[in-house]
């Protein structure tokens, strides 16, 4: 790409280099020039290097896109690509609409965009601008059904990634649920802290009830754990539901309750939007995460919106993590405690339930994938069923991670929903 660049800078440099004309100050004055020049090369040349890394994820997410409608015409493909452009120029990702193509290929969509990125200092020796191209295929859809649900930390230590977070999940969404028929994919949601909130609507649940710890105190949709191992575990609830905990304020209910599986588009990306931390330092507790995110996944009581498991029907939990354990259940692995509280100091006994609940998920064949930015090592061997953990120190690597992810989603013989191919 910037090759001809490159060739540019070094004719302008050797004429510099060659010169012996002139005082020693005539050459000192051309040598500020020409080291000014690469400074200025340096800088113009980084900047189209962002442009270009930007402008591959909005051509990503519009093969993704246009990839769900490609038995329709051109036109369409291309209204839905170009939708997707002028999105990311709406929301400042890239400066301005770029050039786009789109083309039909044996097993996809093809999206090429190019875009002349300004320059400001090799603009003095008459490059105006560097040329930036970008290129993505992907394969189209297969007719497997796919349910993913979304576990993400919300204590207050996810505040600051939370934006781009937020915004990588609306984009992979829609690259999963945009132009599918049938409901053939949904999406659900399961926010966390020390506790999940499946929401006071949820009152009358089957399988849901509120633990009298005092009857003056209010229900604010917090959800505590079930006696024993019952609770590593996603049966039984009608005969032994999951406790509702009475709490003098909602101080550990401020985070958004679960959102149940859903195939509209709209619905889930404003789920997405809603998501918050909970602005307090709050302790955390990871495997009601995972153990709600599996009810959510189950045609189980308390909810019932997933399918059953079947060879047909991919089920998938991703869960973005900023914490470790740091608290857990009251009622310990043994001596018959019912307090559904999680106040326990002991993270052995935390991390323990973590990684059994973990153990029941894979035994039921669900694909698990862990974005860590806790280092939660508890999490590392959770990913399963052809998974991955993946620790991240920023959120810089989210995008090329949920492309990562979307890629094993679809499997390695190409089955799936999507794939990402070049």
């Amino acid at each position: 790409m910037f090759q001809s660049l490159k060739a540019k800078f070094q004719q302008k440099n050797t004429k510099f280099a060659t010169s012996n004309k002139g005082s020693v100050a005539v050459a000192y004055a051309i040598s500020l020039v020409a080291i000014s020049a690469a400074v200025g090369a340096a800088i113009d040349y980084s900047r189209a290097i962002n442009v270009e890394a930007k402008m591959q994820q909005a051509a990503d997410n519009a093969a993704l896109a246009s990839v769900q409608v490609a038995s329709g015409s051109k036109a369409e493909m291309y209204a839905v690509a170009k939708s997707y452009f002028e999105e990311n120029v709406a929301s400042g990702l890239i400066e301005k609409n770029p050039k786009i193509k789109i083309k039909k290929i044996t097993d996809g969509v093809r999206v090429t965009a190019k875009l002349k990125v300004r320059t400001t200092f090799l603009s003095v020796i008459n490059i105006k601008n560097i040329k930036v191209t970008v290129l993505s295929e992907v394969a189209k859809p297969s007719l497997q059904k796919l349910e993913v649900v979304l576990a993400i930390d919300s204590t207050s230590s996810m505040s600051g990634r939370l934006s781009e977070i937020k915004s990588h999940a609306k984009s992979f969404a829609s690259s999963l649920i945009s132009g599918t028929h049938n409901n053939s994919v949904k999406f659900g949601l399961v926010p966390y802290s020390k506790y999940v909130n499946i929401g006071t609507s949820n009152l009358n649940m089957t399988g849901t009830y509120v633990h009298p710890s005092n009857s003056s105190w209010t229900w604010y949709g917090c959800m505590g754990s079930r006696s024993n191992v019952l609770d590593i575990r996603d049966d039984n609830y009608v005969i032994n539901p999951a406790p509702g905990l009475r709490q003098k304020n909602d101080y550990y209910c401020k985070i958004r309750p679960i959102s149940r599986l859903s195939s509209e588009l709209t619905t889930v990306k404003q789920n997405i939007s809603k998501l918050n931390s909970a602005g307090i330092n709050e302790f955390a507790y990871l495997e009601p995460a995972l153990l709600w995110s599996w009810a959510v996944l189950s045609s189980n009581a308390p909810y019932a919106e997933a399918g059953d498991y079947s060879s047909d029907l991919k089920k998938v939990i991703i869960m973005i993590n900023d914490s470790t354990n740091t608290r857990g259940p009251n009622n310990a692995f043994s001596g018959g405690s019912t307090d559904p509280n999680h106040y326990n100091k002991s993270v052995s006994v935390a991390d323990k339930r973590t990684r059994d609940v973990c153990a029941n998920i894979a035994d039921k064949k669900i694909k698990v994938f862990i974005i860590d930015f806790g280092n939660a090592s508890v999490l590392e061997n959770c990913a399963v069923n052809g998974g991955k953990y993946y620790a991240l120190d920023d959120t810089d690597d989210l995008d090329d991670t949920f492309k990562k992810i979307s890629r094993k989603i679809a499997g390695n013989d190409g089955s799936g929903v999507l794939r990402i191919t070049r």
